[in-house]
């Protein structure tokens, strides 16, 4: 008999492959996480601050835009340069916007701008719904030859022919952490010591080791490893083979596995009751999120100020954990005007600055210089549909008594088995694009040229 689990599961999947089977239809017919850096206008670029060509058509029109948080500052920041421009704005819940974007692309009532968080794009990157951002007709070259050509197959359509998103943001994944407790549990605590550390199996599990005996925890469950492992790799290459794999995740899972064994979990995370007091406590030192942490922790423990930084990931990896990306829709009527507030929303060329809550440190800085590790990652349309199998994998390897690498193969097989019918019906669909546009620029060569005008 099916118990009620394993029909939840049975649902989630079915409705997963009807998504699947959406996509491939209509591409044959064709929190609070702040992400977006707002910045004053006379720091634009001078290409963004000289007379744009949707000045005078502004009159009367109407921008919608809709976002996973407020937008009221980059809003103002338009308006200052296109006062006569109705601006409509829409805050739609973090864990709804898929199913809220998806709902209004299939009707008559679209956005011209929607602000996503990158880890979804997967959804979206198989439907022809965004407009090329390469098109020159939109004039946001000064945008798009700030992108790092590593990060463009995150941002690019399945077809890999058109740029759909521009970051705003670069989304990448931090170790934040007290550097206070480290310190007087005589553990090195500045943020290159810390990494330095942490870049081993052993250095890891040594300081959390060493602060469990005080009461302290820097897992918050036993598949933190494979979690943050998980962040340095998208679900499928480019070619829709199994893509996490490798030292690193051998690494985690062998963390993952002493972690369980030794008992050196919290049992509780940051987004539940229990994990908010341990962070008040000084119970929990340590979490990995995106870049915005510190916003974060500000809002969750503000007496905390001064104590804490950020590092890179353990094991020497680098990852993304979302970020806002920004793309306007085709069905947009004002798509000169969705352009000019991209170019003053989006900042690719911000430097940073020292934040008072991390002591000072300024993390844009060591994310600039990781920028050229962050690879790997090509979201697809199958990315939602197999969620759930990879939280099975990494539940049942972190239980097995099977050797790692043997269970890793395990893992990169069944996924392989069992989205094999998907990814097939994926690369047929890919492999007609690729034949009809053959003579077509890439988004990374339409990028070179638009740097060489």
């Amino acid at each position: 008999m099916t118990t009620p689990r394993g029909m939840h599961r049975f649902i989630r999947r079915l409705l997963g492959a009807l998504l699947v089977a959406a996509l491939l239809l209509l591409t044959a017919c064709s929190g609070r996480y702040p992400g977006l850096n707002e910045y004053p206008a006379e720091k634009l670029p001078v290409s963004a601050r000289a007379s744009d060509s949707a000045g005078d058509a502004s009159r009367s029109q109407k921008l919608v835009v809709w976002s996973y948080y407020d937008m009221s500052g980059s809003n103002s920041l338009f308006q200052s340069r296109y006062p006569d421009v109705r601006l409509e704005t829409r805050v739609i819940d973090y864990n709804n916007v898929s199913s809220a974007y998806m709902a209004a692309l299939s009707s008559d009532s679209v956005p011209d701008i929607m602000i996503l968080d990158s880890g979804i794009l997967g959804e979206f990157n198989g439907l022809d719904v965004f407009v090329d951002l390469n098109d020159p007709a939109l004039g946001l070259a000064s945008v798009i030859t700030g992108i790092p050509d590593n990060l463009l197959p995150m941002l690019t359509s399945f077809d890999r022919r058109r740029l759909i998103a521009v970051p705003a943001s670069y989304g990448e994944a931090l170790t934040f952490y007290r550097e206070d407790l480290l310190r007087s549990s005589g553990l090195p605590s500045e943020p290159g010591q810390v990494a330095a550390l942490l870049r081993t199996p052993e250095g890891w599990l040594s300081m959390a080791r060493t602060l469990k005996r005080q009461g302290i925890y820097i897992f918050q469950k036993n598949s933190d490893p494979l979690d943050i492992a998980a962040a340095s790799a998208s679900m499928f290459s480019e070619n829709l083979e199994f893509n996490r794999d490798g030292a690193g995740f051998i690494d985690a899972l062998n963390t993952a596995r002493s972690v369980k064994q030794e008992e050196l979990a919290l049992g509780a995370t940051v987004w539940d009751q229990w994990g908010q007091e341990a962070l008040r406590s000084g119970k929990l030192a340590m979490y990995v999120t995106g870049q915005w942490g510190s916003n974060d922790l500000k809002s969750w423990v503000p007496e905390q100020s001064g104590k804490w930084r950020a590092t890179r990931l353990p094991l020497g990896l680098y990852g993304t954990s979302g970020g806002a990306v920004a793309a306007i829709t085709k069905q947009s009527a004002h798509k000169d005007l969705a352009a000019q507030y991209l170019k003053r929303i989006v900042n690719l060329g911000d430097k940073g600055q020292a934040d008072p809550y991390l002591g000072g440190q300024n993390t844009l800085s060591m994310i600039l210089a990781d920028l050229p590790h962050l690879t790997h990652l090509t979201p697809t349309p199958l990315d939602r549909n197999v969620n759930a199998l990879w939280e099975d994998s990494v539940r049942e390897a972190v239980e097995s008594d099977l050797p790692a690498k043997q269970q890793w193969q395990d893992i990169g097989e069944r996924f392989e088995t069992q989205t094999e019918q998907d990814r097939t019906s994926l690369l047929m669909r890919l492999d007609a694009a690729s034949r009809q546009s053959a003579a077509a620029e890439s988004p990374a060569e339409r990028k070179e040229a638009v740097s060489q005008e």
